[in-house]
């Protein structure tokens, strides 16, 4: 069984497998992740990406509407679930996280050798 996690974010909750993030629902809205290789799908059927204010800028990130009829069709649902997880793969992979950083006394921590 995947190990799916949730955590509080951005005043909603993202959604994580195995230490990736790859969802955020937030304002009722769900909103997906998407990387290069996946955002002109969610552009090109029109989706929103998540947006907000910082510093009284508006951030955008890449995060996109769920298409409303993934919530309808367990197939289509599926699609755009194995997109996000595949961008949230392809970060880990590359050397960028989505998952907290670890601290604390367990955290293991580097020490240069002089």
């Amino acid at each position: 069984m995947p190990a799916l996690s949730l955590r509080r974010m951005f005043g909603g909750v993202g959604v994580f497998h195995d230490g990736q993030m790859f969802a955020l629902s937030i304002e009722e809205q769900v909103y997906l992740k998407a990387d290069a290789d996946t955002e002109g799908v969610f552009q090109a059927k029109g989706l929103r990406p998540f947006t907000y204010e910082a510093k009284g800028k508006a951030m955008v990130i890449r995060y996109y509407e769920l298409d409303a009829e993934a919530f309808e069709d367990p197939a289509v649902l599926k699609y755009w679930v194995q997109l996000a997880m595949g961008a949230a793969l392809r970060k880990a992979k590359s050397g960028g996280s989505s998952a907290r950083p670890k601290v604390g006394p367990k955290a293991v921590r580097k020490r240069s050798r002089a």
